[in-house]
């Protein structure tokens, strides 16, 4: 079994960052336990915490983010969770908040590949929200190791504080549909085969994305949408929002899910990316195009 973490010096942390982000009940226990000085994960391993730190330096330094499977033998990703949890309360405040959340490995080839049955979760930060109208012009040198993806993303309309059975209900909950190109930054140290628990302690990469126009639910079916994503003249990556595993709306319904069971409250405003759709692109200079169809067009300058 792996073991349970905590990071002793969120005690206070927990109290300001997590309950604001967390569900109801969630948020009483937290009190409660920060109240009577109570410790949420009695088994805490000291390498998970200098792990948290070691990704911490490395996020903001960019230098190569540190491997969890070659750091901690016999670490789960329910363990990697918890550590992705944990830098999330580090970094957010810095990252001016939680702008919502993004699925990986959305497609049947990835799943296999890295030997998981789901999607993997993380989190979006409020500074890497880049709007598509302001045509953004992306540094490589700012953020080392940029890809590209083309992706589908979900703009929250009601707060979501308990989780959701049925695709009606969900829609319920959503205002409307865009195209996003996210752009993952970093790269994981190569001390080992590269294992889905490790991109999932590091939060997946998440960096910067840019979001674009906004189609009302309803509007277009995101897994009709085509995509064609090109660098000048070359076409890169054409794809659909069907490549996601049974469709986007199952995924955005597991990915709502997940995030309220860490223990967020969804909030009106933030988004939902389902996950990479086709192939995912090393970054380039250029000036590069991303076509979807009814859901509208994205341009940007990567240098």
């Amino acid at each position: 079994m792996g073991t349970r973490l905590v990071d002793k010096q969120l005690v206070f942390k927990l109290h300001v960052g997590a309950v604001i982000c967390s569900t109801l009940n969630n948020r009483i226990v937290i009190s409660l336990a920060v109240f009577f000085g109570i410790n949420l994960y009695p088994y805490a391993d000291t390498v998970y915490m200098r792990y948290v730190d070691g990704l911490v330096k490395a996020h903001y330094s960019g230098k190569a983010l540190p491997q969890l499977s070659a750091i901690k033998s016999g670490a789960t990703l329910a363990n990697a969770y918890e550590v992705q949890g944990m830098f999330v309360s580090k970094v957010m405040k810095k990252r001016k908040g939680i702008a919502g959340f993004k699925g990986a490995l959305v497609g049947l080839k990835g799943q296999k590949k890295f030997k998981v049955n789901k999607p993997l979760s993380a989190v979006i930060f409020q500074d890497g929200w880049l709007k598509a109208e302001d045509k953004p012009v992306v540094e490589m040198s700012q953020f080392p190791g940029i890809k590209v993806e083309t992706e589908i993303g979900f703009i929250v309309g009601k707060t979501i504080t308990k989780k959701i059975d049925g695709l009606f209900e969900l829609k319920s909950h959503f205002e409307s549909i865009v195209p996003v190109i996210e752009l993952p930054a970093g790269e994981l140290e190569n001390r080992g085969p590269l294992l889905a628990l490790d991109l999932a302690a590091a939060n997946v990469l998440s960096s910067q994305y840019i979001v674009g126009r906004r189609n009302p639910i309803g509007s277009v079916d995101p897994d009709n949408v085509e995509i064609r994503l090109s660098r000048g003249s070359i076409v890169l990556n054409n794809s659909t929002g069907a490549a996601a595993y049974k469709g986007q709306w199952k995924n955005l319904l597991y990915q709502v899910n997940r995030a309220l069971d860490k223990g967020y409250t969804i909030q009106s405003g933030q988004m939902i990316i389902t996950g990479a759709l086709g192939d995912i692109i090393p970054a380039e200079p250029g000036s590069w195009s991303a076509e979807y169809g009814a859901l509208g067009d994205i341009t940007f300058l990567i240098r």
